[in-house]
């Protein structure tokens, strides 16, 4: 979601019949599909980088989830959510990769997602997205975290659970 590239540049928004920018409970949600987004994205994560930044992570790297997505306008595309979501996680990763960037490019994912490895709506396929990010964020509960992290072994990828207290594993985001 990005609330305010949807309202400044309405192009770049998932839209519904009317053209009226798609909104759920989340925000505006502008199109991993439009070159325009890739573009706005990319340039942003190279500025960050040359501020210095060790760790670019990025957050509701997906389609939308919930809501009334089958009213979302698909026609003009000639790719599907999945593909649109790793060509740009292939752009993020290229355009980094050229500027010489040495920390870290990661992204969060919903943990029934890193369970079940993929989700249509979502356009998330881990197995794709884990070969351009060093490390995936998967917010967890203490029940799920065994789980996750056997899951996530699958992937050449480094796991970091976001948990609401410390946890006896390695790394981990605390969130409260």
């Amino acid at each position: 979601t990005d609330d305010l590239l949807a309202e400044r540049c309405p192009s770049v928004a998932l839209t519904i019949p009317g053209n009226v920018p798609y909104s759920d409970s989340e925000g505006r949600w502008v199109d991993p599909y439009n070159s325009v987004v890739s573009e706005y994205l990319t340039g942003l994560c190279l500025e960050l980088e040359s501020y210095g930044f060790d760790e670019l992570l990025l957050d509701d790297f997906h389609y939308p989830r919930e809501g009334r997505m089958s009213r979302i306008k698909t026609d003009e595309r000639t790719m599907t959510q999945q593909e649109a979501l790793a060509l740009l996680a292939d752009d993020i990763h290229t355009a980094l990769e050229q500027a010489g960037y040495k920390g870290k490019l990661s992204v969060s994912v919903d943990a029934d997602i890193a369970l079940a490895g993929s989700e249509a709506n979502s356009g998330i396929v881990m197995s794709e997205l884990t070969e351009k990010f060093d490390r995936v964020y998967v917010k967890v509960t203490a029940d799920q975290l065994e789980s996750v992290t056997e899951a996530m072994k699958a992937y050449d990828v480094e796991f970091v659970p976001i948990v609401t207290e410390a946890t006896d594993s390695g790394s981990y985001l605390i969130e409260k």
